[in-house]
């Protein structure tokens, strides 16, 4: 009997119905899942077998045969304390002590005299070797046994399926496959002195050596990275191929050259870069496909505004799609004050910019979207409202897309179809998340990345970040100091991670209010507290508490639930300081941006993510030079990885590293982001040589036959990996 890769586990010997339920709930549904059903790495020990035992160390494993000499039991503090004690061939003394439950049931079946098989753990104890997790067996049940030293494997298993089970069905199915082939092309084995692919996989279920199996694993992290990028550049590939683009190409004399005429400050080195790569990108027939990472206050806007110009000058329109309303309303003011009163010479009439989103009234969206429609908006800011089939442009030339992580490629894809000529638009989108260097070679497989670090001022505005208990008796004394910073002109954000008090944790998230009605379900970064919300801050309480403690002084209230009209009222007063102390949930931590703001106290951080936290500090780097954030943790915030990172930096590349760390990958890649987090050795922060050495063969291999004809062992490999082209999407945003 021989078996493919690819038949399902049910024609496994030994295999019957009910083990197919149980494999089923580890994910276990062909031969090729339960050869790939890697035991657990932190599980590996060695054993020592028959004469070789006597050599075993504390906490490793050992089995023989021995002769039972004595079963006794003596009194020890009340308990009545049992020990066998045994012989091995060699004459060396065992014991074992049982300190619970006498085991009349092995006493009986074992009696003084049987010679036995003997599983157990060592541990010394006053110069004499004990056993622990003691097991029996008959000797003439089994077979001879080995001698000498093995590595001893443990799978992860769930009940009803013993990882002793699933370890003698690898072994059948390994020994039914037969070898297995080497499906890495030879030059890449050969380079990189990879260990073969059959001998691989039988080396980290049966691993001979710790020698072989570090071998063992260093190859399988090189072939998941290796398969994982296949899957990614062919799917760029696929799509750039697909596409064809238009030129924007730079005009001088333009609205561009005129906006950076009016900029009343200067350029960092890294924007100036950036836009240039901008420039090359628009100026190509191909479309671009850019990713711009930049920390918070680094100004991706200005970096956007200058691609949208260009856009603008090629005699096309632009669209700057963002996740909620308020930061859509922003966007406009931000990009109106800059742009003001510009003449687009071609037309002859002024720039024009216009807000799209869900909450419009109708005849509002119908004057939005004729203009669209007619090319009389230049430039639209939008929400989700815009993928809709009733918006249309008349010549769409660029799309941005800020904070990506809350969109996925479906909805990239929906706004660069929306040219009807059939070619595609430029594509530019923008995350104030930073990203491992190692996550973006990895993930961002269709989009070639450019990162802004520097900010603006040389680094002038600082923020000092300390973590506190919630009852921490320094609570009015930073009360008292945020009155001393509002009678200077400043302002204090106050943020809670509910809006009502006692609710659920489904209903209280802030993220999961602020989207529109026609918007997709947000990622939410938060972690969750195990112990009820009852007492966790929010909004309305905390609003009432400080109204009290600040009156006369004005406190505001912002949160996703409040009409649209409401909220950009209340932001207007904030900014304009009639109400300097805003208590908020979440709906603040993209792109809000007050120049005076000094002060944000997080109420529950450790409720958030790092990079919630991370982004919500971010309306801090604004303008005024010294700035505070307090992180109030409902437990000791010295136990608390996440707060100490915050309190440890303020540099979000370096809070993105901690975070792969703490989180690993699958976190990181997200629900949309399926494969990737799938990585069973391959870890993206610490293999990053290997993530860029596979990214480059994988370049090379596909620039040579880019439909892989000549290596069917790879796409066989790939479509066993990521079946259904599951990592299709795996470069969402």
């Amino acid at each position: 009997m021989s078996l493919q890769l690819d038949d399902p586990i049910s024609v496994l010997p030994g295999v019957g119905t009910r083990a197919v339920r149980l494999y089923a709930r580890l994910g276990i549904h062909r031969v090729w899942d339960l050869i790939t059903h890697w035991p657990r790495q932190e599980a590996f020990h060695l054993e020592h077998h028959g004469e070789a035992a006597h050599q075993a160390r504390d906490g490793e494993v050992v089995h023989f045969v021995a002769t039972i000499d004595a079963w006794t039991r003596t009194p020890r503090r009340g308990k009545k304390v049992g020990t066998v004690t045994l012989t091995d061939d060699l004459g060396t003394r065992w014991v074992s002590t049982f300190f619970q439950r006498w085991p009349h049931w092995l006493e009986r079946q074992f009696p003084v005299g049987s010679v036995v098989e003997v599983n157990g753990k060592v541990t010394h104890f006053g110069g004499r070797p004990y056993l622990q997790q003691l097991k029996l067996a008959s000797a003439s049940s089994r077979d001879d046994q080995l001698n000498g030293s093995s590595i001893g494997v443990v799978y992860p298993a769930t009940q009803g399926l013993a990882s002793a089970t699933i370890s003698k069905d690898v072994q059948t199915a390994l020994r039914l496959v037969g070898e297995l082939d080497e499906w890495l092309p030879e030059q890449y084995v050969a380079t990189h002195h990879l260990m073969g692919a059959d001998e691989a996989i039988r080396t980290m279920h049966e691993p001979p050596s710790s020698e072989a199996l570090t071998q063992a694993q260093a190859r399988l992290v090189y072939e998941e990275l290796f398969a994982l990028q296949v899957a990614l550049q062919r799917n760029r590939n696929i799509i750039k191929g697909a596409e064809h683009g238009i030129m924007n190409a730079v005009v001088t004399n333009g609205v561009c050259d005129l906006f950076h005429s009016r900029l009343p400050f200067a350029l960092t080195s890294d924007q100036i870069t950036v836009m240039g790569e901008i420039d090359r990108d628009m100026g190509s027939p191909h479309p671009m496909h850019r990713l711009i990472q930049g920390d918070v206050g680094t100004g991706k806007t200005i970096v956007a505004a200058h691609a949208m110009l260009r856009a603008i000058d090629a005699g096309r329109q632009a669209v700057l799609m963002v996740p909620t309303q308020v930061l859509a309303e922003q966007h406009a003011s931000t990009l109106r004050d800059l742009l003001q009163d510009m003449v687009i010479e071609r037309y002859g009439r002024f720039l024009t910019i216009d807000v799209l989103s869900a909450n419009d009234t109708k005849s509002e969206r119908r004057r939005v979207c004729d203009g669209l429609a007619s090319g009389l908006t230049d430039l639209v800011v939008a929400t989700h409202a815009v993928l809709e089939p009733s918006v249309q442009f008349a010549d769409l030339g660029l799309v941005v897309i800020d904070e990506q992580h809350r969109f996925g490629v479906e909805h990239r894809r929906s706004l660069t179809d929306k040219r009807v000529t059939g070619d595609s638009p430029d594509l530019l989108v923008m995350t104030a998340t930073p990203i491992p260097r190692s996550i973006a070679l990895t993930l961002y497989g269709d989009l070639d990345v450019s990162t802004i670090k520097t900010r603006p001022g040389g680094g002038r505005i600082t923020v000092k970040t300390i973590a506190l208990e919630k009852t921490s008796p320094r609570r009015e004394g930073l009360y008292d100091f945020i009155a001393q910073e509002v009678s200077q002109g400043r302002k204090a954000y106050v943020v809670c991670p509910l809006i009502e008090p006692r609710e659920s944790q489904d209903n209280a998230i802030e993220s999961n209010d602020v989207q529109e009605d026609s918007g997709p379900t947000l990622f939410v970064d938060t972690v969750p507290g195990g112990h009820g919300w009852d007492e966790v801050a929010s909004v309305r309480d905390v609003h009432r508490t400080l109204q009290e403690r600040f009156s006369p002084t004005p406190v505001g209230m912002l949160h996703g639930r409040m009409r649209s009209v409401e909220r950009e009222a209340v932001m207007e007063d904030f900014r304009a300081g009639t109400v300097p102390i805003l208590v908020a949930t979440t709906v603040i931590e993209v792109g809000v941006s007050v120049d005076e703001s000094s002060v944000m106290i997080i109420e529950d951080a450790d409720r958030f993510g790092i990079s919630q936290l991370h982004q919500l500090r971010g309306r801090l780097f604004r303008g005024y030079p010294d700035n505070y954030c307090v992180l109030f943790s409902s437990k000791d915030p010295e136990d608390n990885p996440r707060l100490q990172a915050m309190v440890a930096t303020a540099d979000g590349f370096e809070l993105a590293e901690i975070d792969l760390q703490l989180r690993r990958e699958g976190a990181v890649f997200g629900t949309n982001q399926t494969g990737a987090g799938e990585l069973a050795f391959a870890n993206l922060l610490t293999d990053l040589e290997v993530v860029a050495q596979t990214r480059a063969d994988v370049a090379a291999l596909l620039a040579d036959d880019p439909d892989l004809v000549g290596y069917p062992r790879i796409v066989e490999q790939v479509n066993y990996r990521h079946p259904d082209d599951h990592v299709i999407f795996a470069d969402a945003g």
